[in-house]
């Protein structure tokens, strides 16, 4: 009856699971195995429950089963993926009540009264900085008005990209546009890749040279770049790597052919995490892009496979089999897939000049990733260079270390794509 990626919210006496399954809210009575749909949306939105809580002294509580308090009402935000528009909602005894409807803003930080009648929320947008509203009796106004100066803002320009896989799924690619945009003029591009993104168009971002993952979008468009954040979905016949370079070429294919002022010969790829991943493999199939960096990456999967993440704490397989990856066979199951799909084995392949980086205390990536992939593209002369953090695990947190990758990171960028050669490290680095 619910699909495997419902989501599932115990009560607080453990006799009855709420599930979010196919864009409703269904409740079931675990003694008399009854099943009755609280919401009756006829359409399969997205659907994100706010007052949940977790169990208590349970570890990694982002992970852990959540908690409905039965009697109490339901606070949920539902999205539709096709606009990316949102509605605020509140489920009472089986009676619904909109709190704000069809916003295009993204709806954070719900907090509500005891008695559920007053809420306050914050919104942003690409262009909108986070304000701050209150619902009374559901009527909607300004509670904080956000004093950011217009112009540190108001230039901000982008364009939501549609395209399809080979498959025909439908995906879309948010392209952030240059702070000092001509049509007459062409500007290099970054793709920051990883799995679905369309979702974060209204999400407001400012300057930083902390970020974690090393880039910021604003900052890059600052400095003048376009910036692209494509989907990827995963065909399982394909697998995650053959999958992300379908989607990914067919999206600078598109976006190109949309926007004439990027300049074609002049594409970076950036990835963290499972987006690192992408860019290893992507990079071993395609010569599409001048440069790339790859962040706390996966290089090899087999050895990840058969590695153990002391941060979920879990044998990596299940990445694989029932996680992110999305494989959804073991290594004997489907051995071909996963060799198909393992950077390392490609090394050779590549042409594009890699920074990548990682730290020493990951507990989820192991370092060793970054080292392995570095050899393997040594043994063939490739152009590379590896940052290794000391102090830091799978996010760049620890100032020093942020300021210096995210100084990096546009260094690289500027090198490769603004034919800027003045940064000693690359040049001693690359010879």
């Amino acid at each position: 009856m619910f699909s495997e990626t419902a989501q599932l919210f115990w009560s607080k006496n453990n006799k009855m699971l709420y599930v979010v399954n196919n864009g409703d809210i269904w409740l079931y009575n675990i003694k008399t195995q009854n099943v009755s749909n609280l919401t009756n949306f006829k359409t399969k939105n997205e659907i994100s429950i706010l007052n949940t809580i977790g169990y208590d002294n349970m570890p990694l509580q982002d992970i852990s089963p959540r908690i409905i308090k039965q009697n109490e009402p339901i606070v949920f935000i539902q999205k539709d993926k096709n606009t990316n528009g949102s509605n605020l909602y509140l489920l009472t005894k089986n009676k619904l009540s909109i709190i704000h409807s069809n916003t295009s803003n993204k709806i954070t930080d719900v907090q509500a009264s005891d008695d559920y009648k007053r809420f306050m929320f914050t919104q942003e947008n690409f262009n909108l900085p986070t304000t701050v509203f209150i619902s009374n009796l559901f009527k909607v106004d300004t509670l904080l008005q956000n004093k950011t100066p217009k112009n540190l803002y108001n230039w901000k320009q982008q364009k939501i990209i549609a395209y399809k896989d080979k498959n025909g799924t439908p995906l879309k690619g948010i392209l952030y546009y240059p702070k000092e945009f001509q049509k007459n003029r062409k500007y290099p591009m970054i793709t920051s890749v990883y799995e679905e993104q369309s979702h974060r168009n209204n999400y407001y971002t400012i300057p930083s040279d902390t970020e974690s993952t090393g880039y910021n979008i604003t900052s890059m468009q600052l400095k003048n770049y376009f910036v692209f954040l494509p989907d990827t979905h995963i065909s399982e016949e394909d697998g995650p790597g053959i999958s992300a370079v379908n989607c990914v070429t067919r999206a600078i294919k598109t976006v190109s052919a949309i926007e004439p002022a990027i300049d074609t010969e002049n594409l970076g790829i950036i990835g963290n995490s499972y987006g690192g991943y992408l860019v290893n493999f992507i990079i071993t199939q395609t010569d599409l892009f001048k440069t790339a960096i790859s962040g706390v990456a996966v290089s090899d999967i087999i050895w990840d496979y058969n590695s153990y993440n002391y941060n979920f704490p879990n044998p990596s397989y299940w990445k694989y089999e029932n996680g992110q990856y999305g494989i959804k066979n073991s290594l004997k199951e489907a051995r071909e897939i996963y060799l198909k799909n393992n950077p390392i084995l490609f090394a050779d392949q590549v042409n594009t000049p890699l920074l990548s980086y990682t730290g020493y205390l990951d507990e989820n990536v192991p370092w060793e990733n970054t080292r392995h992939f570095y050899i393997a593209l040594k043994r063939y002369n490739k152009k590379q260079i590896a940052l290794f953090y000391k102090k830091d695990g799978h996010a760049i947190l620890g100032k020093e270390s942020a300021l210096d990758l995210n100084k990096r990171i546009i260094d690289w960028f500027d090198y490769f794509l603004k034919d800027n050669k003045d940064h000693a490290w690359i040049n001693q680095g690359l010879n």
